[in-house]
């Protein structure tokens, strides 16, 4: 009896001992599980032109999340993942990456384009798909609201159309101005249009239109017109290196007024390239009105890296990147849902930060 009493305890205990294991096994798995799940990257999509007539300008903001990426790459416990999609510079290409991001890529939430006209075609399609979308501009119209899925820390073409009418005005007390528009981009015609209305409404005149359209390189013949108008400032919201282009060309003729712009101007490969005096850039917001808390380590950073001072628009689209992932931390979920809640009510207090700022590109 004694060795059968024995057998059976050894027989219990091994049982309990199997037993003990398999539960240990169990959680060690759980735990795993837990901590593969937790992981698991927060993909983020980032939509901008990085092909297309804005090619430039669409590096060099990608360039500036990058660099806030560097800076800030955890959320909830998460490595997040920049997916990188071209707009093209074209509304059409800006909506097909966008459904891609968000059907194929499975992106929780997309930062947005510089280009008022892509970023309007891309929040169509985050509307319809209930996909938070966060861009360092507003849309075409200005028509948006936190009730929906777009966010916007810039401008609209309305508001940048208002600050550019309202430097030519206040402060070159300007009466009379020629209006330069890229046929071939519809941003330019939208800000274009949307300066005659901000201008005239001041009590300024429009004295003449002059289409050009990217690519020609030469534009004396119709740049030859300006002289007769008797302007005192020209608004030409053509961006990039035709930009320059076109102002130096303007410079040639013996015109000496100021010329206005919009941001994507200021691009510092183009103003170390040699910009002529009297070019403006026009914008809203810029690097020394940031409101998040990481802004001043991205600038920072941004100057370490060999870029000089950050520019408006690299600037914010860097606090678009930050306060996603605000929102993000906020809402302590990667459900989209939860982070267009969190990110309305975010935006809504930074929006009281908001400040226009006409910034010299010489």
């Amino acid at each position: 009896m004694g060795t059968i009493g024995q057998c059976m305890r050894t027989r219990s205990n091994s049982a309990e001992m199997i037993t003990r294991t398999i539960a240990i096994t169990c959680a060690t798995i759980l735990v795993l599980a837990g901590k593969a799940w937790s992981a698991e990257p927060l993909r983020v999509g980032v939509l901008l032109s990085l092909s297309g007539v804005l090619e430039q300008e669409g590096k060099q903001v990608l360039g500036s999340i990058r660099h806030s990426h560097e800076l800030r790459s955890i959320a909830l416990g998460r490595p997040v993942e920049l997916v990188i999609a071209t707009a093209g510079s074209d509304p059409a290409q800006a909506a097909c990456a966008m459904y891609r991001l968000i059907e194929r890529d499975r992106v929780s939430a997309v930062i947005g384009d510089f280009m008022s006209s892509t970023t309007t075609a891309a929040a169509r399609i985050a509307e319809q798909k209930r996909i938070p979308m966060i861009a360092p501009v507003g849309l075409v119209d200005c028509h948006h609201t936190d009730q929906g899925y777009f966010f916007a820390i810039g401008t609209c073409v309305r508001e940048e159309a208002f600050a550019a009418a309202d430097l030519c005005r206040r402060t070159f007390g300007s009466e009379n101005a020629l209006v330069v528009t890229d046929i071939a981009q519809e941003l330019s015609i939208d800000l274009a249009e949307a300066f005659r209305r901000a201008f005239t409404g001041m009590g300024g005149r429009i004295v003449g239109s002059v289409r050009i359209r990217t690519g020609q390189g030469a534009f004396h013949d119709a740049l030859s017109r300006i002289a007769s108008t008797k302007a005192d400032v020209i608004y030409a919201p053509v961006f990039g290196s035709e930009c320059m282009l076109i102002a130096k060309q303007i410079r040639g003729l013996g015109l000496v007024v100021p010329i206005v712009s919009g941001p994507a101007v200021g691009l510092e490969a183009i103003m170390q390239a040699g910009s002529p005096e009297g070019l403006y850039a026009v914008s809203f917001k810029g690097p020394p009105a940031a409101r998040t808390a990481m802004a001043p380590a991205y600038r920072a950073n941004y100057r370490r890296q060999g870029y000089g001072n950050a520019l408006a628009t690299s600037g914010i689209a860097s606090e678009a990147y930050f306060m996603l992932l605000d929102a993000v931390e906020k809402a302590g979920s990667a459900e989209p849902e939860a982070i267009r809640g969190a990110l309305a009510e975010l935006r809504s207090v930074n929006e009281k930060d908001r400040i226009a700022e006409a910034l010299s590109a010489k």
